[in-house]
């Protein structure tokens, strides 16, 4: 609710099998997308990474009170929830509390600088870690 507060921040979850590959692609993605904001002037605070478990907040959502986690990233509940089955991550770019984030999240040149950064990020991701199975290029 502060319209002071603002930056870019990106979430992993520390509880699941394939902690250090989440680690690793919130590293890859926060530093891109940081990196292609300040090349167009943009000056949002960097965040840096978290795991999701170190939110501040008494519930996360409709799961029990316990589940301490993002649910499209966390750990699975039986008959609840079905986890993913692979790496990810959760990026919060720039607030929408924060006027002049805002504003800047509502130009069309913002959003594709932030989607290309992070499908560059993904790219050197897989390119570091390649699918079970797969041939790494």
């Amino acid at each position: 609710g502060d319209p002071s507060v603002g930056g870019t921040q990106t979430f992993f979850d520390g509880a699941r099998p394939f902690t250090n590959q989440s680690r690793s692609l919130a590293t890859l993605i926060q530093a891109s997308v940081i990196a292609a904001l300040r090349s167009q002037g943009y000056s949002t605070p960097d965040r840096g990474i978290a795991d999701d478990q170190d939110l501040l907040s008494a519930s996360l959502g409709v799961l029990p009170g316990d589940y301490n986690h993002l649910i499209l990233l966390g750990p699975g509940i039986p008959g609840v929830l079905q986890p993913t089955a692979m790496p990810g991550a959760l990026m919060e770019v720039m607030y929408l509390s924060n006027p002049p984030e805002a504003a800047a999240m509502a130009e069309p040149a913002t959003q594709d600088l932030v989607a290309s950064a992070v499908a560059t990020a993904i790219e050197q991701f897989l390119t570091n870690n390649p699918p079970v199975g797969s041939v790494a290029p």
